[in-house]
């Protein structure tokens, strides 16, 4: 069976996209992998991208006909300077140019407007689902939404697995980040 081989920038990402992937393609087989340090971050990712894949290209498990699929957020409302971005771009387009198997999604503007754009997070917090690709902080409304329903906060690690209990992984239907992901995972015929 094809494996997708994750590389992400921090571990709450990784755990937003592989619930998202399990609730629609639960027999997926998901590995992922994370930069080296303490607290994961983009600088880390930008830093240590190549050796990553790697890594992954190297790993015993890794079969031919898998994809690597490099998963962070946009960020353009927290980080206005973009040089760990366009590393991360020219590393990806550099392992594209050498033939490697691989996808780049990009979160606008974090990956937490997947799940505001998602139908059972939505269901759960007596909300509607729709497009926050384009809010500032949808890390900082999903908490409000929390507070709001005497929830956890999602920046606890019980409120993030409260809430990703909830995921639908439909967030596509309204998130065009979400949505361009998934098509790239169909596109690359990373999915059965």
């Amino acid at each position: 069976m094809r494996a997708l081989w994750l590389i992400c920038e921090d571990k709450s990402g990784a755990e937003v996209i592989i619930h998202i992937l399990k609730r629609r393609y639960p027999d997926l087989s998901i590995q992922y992998r994370l930069p080296a340090g303490d607290y994961p971050n983009i600088s880390q990712l930008a830093r240590q991208l190549s050796r990553l894949i790697e890594g992954v290209l190297a790993d015993q498990k890794y079969k031919s006909g898998d994809c690597i699929a490099v998963l962070h957020d946009l960020d353009i409302h927290r980080q206005p300077n973009r040089a760990d971005h366009e590393t991360i771009k020219s590393v990806y387009e550099a392992q594209l140019t050498a033939g490697v198997k691989i996808l780049h999604f990009i979160a606008a503007d974090e990956i937490e407007s997947w799940l505001l754009s998602d139908s059972g997070v939505c269901r759960w917090l007596k909300k509607r689902p729709r497009n926050h690709d384009e809010k500032a902080a949808p890390k900082d409304i999903l908490n409000g939404w929390l507070d709001d329903e005497h929830k956890k906060r999602y920046s606890s690690v019980r409120g993030r697995e409260e809430v990703l209990k909830h995921v639908s992984g439909d967030g596509d239907t309204h998130s065009p980040s979400m949505r361009q992901a998934m098509q790239q995972l169909i596109a690359g015929k990373c999915i059965d």
